[in-house]
């Protein structure tokens, strides 16, 4: 049994925001390394999680109500929480900043009061985005002690849930349960099949291609760290894996591409307009009324040095593994969910070398 698989078999694991893209592609992973997963979650008619056999291991509920979460901590008592539910949309925090707050800030204080004075939870992994930086548009990419902030609604709520986990560890939590260790991981704009969220380059990609629209771009020279899913997956179950024994009650990590994933919104496209040849696009020149940062990367050095992690997937292979899941997807559900679980195989394989 490979180092990842011993640690996670049998582990009992609590993934909140289960139903969402990156939380499908966690909870199989998790399942393929042999761990007790169940996952919490408001809704369950999301596209991807449908396809997948999860909805008897996930609780319906509120990360926004305490009594709910706390509940399934209590009755559940995992070793592991996975804390990835969340309003993860930039656009739609600006058509409902409150309810962005809401989830992002108070369902992780939530998450954490429930924690609190539960010996049985060994490690909390708090998920949170590279939107969390005080973005100063350079272009340089941002380490783990850059100043957190935010020019919009999303970024700040995800600077302010950083802020929160950090304090709350050092305080509450290193006095009623100091043998919960808690790490914050943040990654980029990551990619594959099949994201169906709306106002997102691939997912739209896929759409435009789909009703035989043209795909109108906005922010073309927008610059994202692209990565696929499955890289700053495993590096938060690498940092987890650290986290579980370390005598650190605290700890964050990057996980980003290297430097030559950071692509245009553009390139982007026109990557994938060279595997979909039908696809149509133009700019658009429909004045962006949500400003969102125009350069962005992250440096992942700590990660690669304590963790022993780095992305496998270079920006070719993350193209090329994504489009094949939304071309599986085109076939059959059945087709895009063995796609799925190869694509999971094969990068375990990868990681281990074999």
């Amino acid at each position: 049994m490979r180092p990842m698989e011993e640690f996670f078999n049998q582990k009992r694991v609590l993934l909140t925001g289960n139903t969402g893209f990156k939380g499908s592609w966690m909870q199989s992973l998790l399942q393929r390394l042999g761990a007790e997963c169940i996952g919490f979650s408001n809704n369950t008619e999301q596209i991807f999680f449908n396809l997948l056999p999860f909805k008897e291991q996930t609780i319906i509920g509120d990360i926004n109500n305490f009594e709910e979460i706390n509940s399934c901590i209590e009755s559940f008592k995992p070793e592991i929480i996975i804390h990835m539910a969340a309003q993860s949309l930039v656009q739609q925090s600006y058509l409902d900043p409150f309810e962005t707050y809401l989830t992002n800030v108070l369902g992780t204080m939530n998450v954490l009061r429930s924690s609190s004075k539960k010996d049985f939870i060994k490690s909390l992994c708090i998920v949170t985005s590279d939107k969390c930086y005080e973005n100063n548009e350079t272009g340089v990419p941002y380490i783990e002690t850059d100043y957190l902030g935010g020019n919009d609604i999303y970024s700040s709520s995800k600077a302010c849930c950083e802020i929160l986990v950090k304090s709350y560890t050092n305080s509450i939590l290193s006095m009623d349960n100091p043998h919960t260790k808690v790490v914050s991981v943040r990654a980029g704009n990551v990619i594959g099949g099949i994201d169906m969220s709306l106002n997102r380059l691939v997912p739209d990609i896929y759409r435009s291609r789909s009703n035989n629209n043209i795909l109108q771009i906005r922010n073309p020279s927008s610059t994202r760290p692209w990565q696929h899913v499955l890289d700053p997956l495993w590096g938060y179950l690498c940092a987890i894996r650290e986290s579980y024994n370390s005598l650190l009650l605290f700890d964050c990590y990057n996980f980003g591409p290297e430097i030559e994933s950071n692509k245009t919104v553009l390139e982007v496209v026109e990557a994938f307009s060279k595997v979909f040849t039908d696809l149509k696009y133009a700019e658009s020149f429909a004045k962006d009324q949500y400003k969102e940062s125009s350069l962005l990367s992250l440096d992942s050095s700590k990660a690669k040095n304590n963790l022993n992690w780095k992305p496998l997937l270079n920006f070719s292979e993350s193209i090329r593994l994504t489009a094949n899941g939304y071309q599986a997807y085109s076939i059959s559900n059945e087709a895009f969910v063995a796609e799925m679980h190869k694509q999971i195989e094969d990068y375990i394989s990868l990681a281990y070398g074999t």
